[in-house]
């Protein structure tokens, strides 16, 4: 199933976002890091909505993917990464890789 439909064309692309929803992880995880990708920038206004949605899927089935950005380089990432993890999210949910990142 060709899923791009389904990945933000730019940082305004908020309707895509809305599109997701519907949608199990295990149909999106092919575009999973694609998704991602859309955090990269806080400020972007896609990341909001997205972040939002990202909420809605299981923590662990997300968390190896969230793990393979904070194990690389790309600090700003990580940055807005571990906003999405801790207090954006109240860190309840993903508190197992909180304590991974400390």
């Amino acid at each position: 199933m060709d899923l791009t439909h389904l990945i933000p064309k730019h940082k305004f692309d908020e309707e895509t976002v809305e599109l997701l929803y519907g949608h199990s992880f295990e149909e999106l995880e092919p575009i999973i890091d694609d998704l991602l990708e859309w955090l990269q920038d806080g400020n972007w206004p896609v990341a909001g909505p997205l972040h939002q949605f990202l909420l809605t899927l299981p923590a662990d089935k997300l968390g190896p993917h969230l793990m393979n950005i904070l194990d690389g380089t790309d600090y700003e990432w990580k940055y807005f990464l571990i906003g999405f993890l801790g207090e954006k999210s109240s860190g309840v949910k993903y508190e197992p890789f909180i304590q991974e990142i400390k």
